[in-house]
């Protein structure tokens, strides 16, 4: 069963730290979309020194959503989702890569019983300029 997902990447120094959240936002919502059928309520991108955590909430269709109320299919339901995820892993990492002009060299996946997505991207020697301040 996988676990986190987890990007370690280089990331080009001349973006904000606003507009690479807001791109990776939405690289991750189109790919969800896309590749896996899942079109998440809510996307929230959070930053910690050298990490970035993707939240997507809610992607679980309404019948998936009626199945993980039985313990054994919702493991079932979250294994199956996790293989999905493997198999189109390096769609994703080509539209990190080609978008933002990341090195992308690991990336691993976790979806919770309620059908959240939570992704841990970790950067390699990854800094942010510095905000204005007006």
């Amino acid at each position: 069963m996988c676990v986190g997902f987890f990007y370690y990447v280089v990331i080009c120094m001349d973006k904000t730290e606003s507009s690479v959240t807001v791109i990776i936002r939405k690289i991750v919502a189109n790919f969800l979309e896309e590749q896996l059928g899942e079109k998440a309520k809510s996307i929230t991108i959070f930053q910690f020194r050298n990490k970035i955590v993707v939240y997507a909430e809610g992607c679980f269709t309404p019948a998936e959503n009626d199945l993980v109320n039985n313990e054994e299919h919702s493991n079932r339901l979250r294994e199956l989702k996790c293989r999905e995820f493997e198999q189109v892993k390096p769609l994703l990492k080509d539209r990190l890569e080609k978008t933002l002009g990341l090195t992308v060299i690991r990336i691993k996946s976790l979806i919770g019983p309620g059908g959240d997505r939570i992704q841990y991207i970790t950067f390699k020697k990854f800094k942010l300029p510095a905000r204005s301040r007006s």
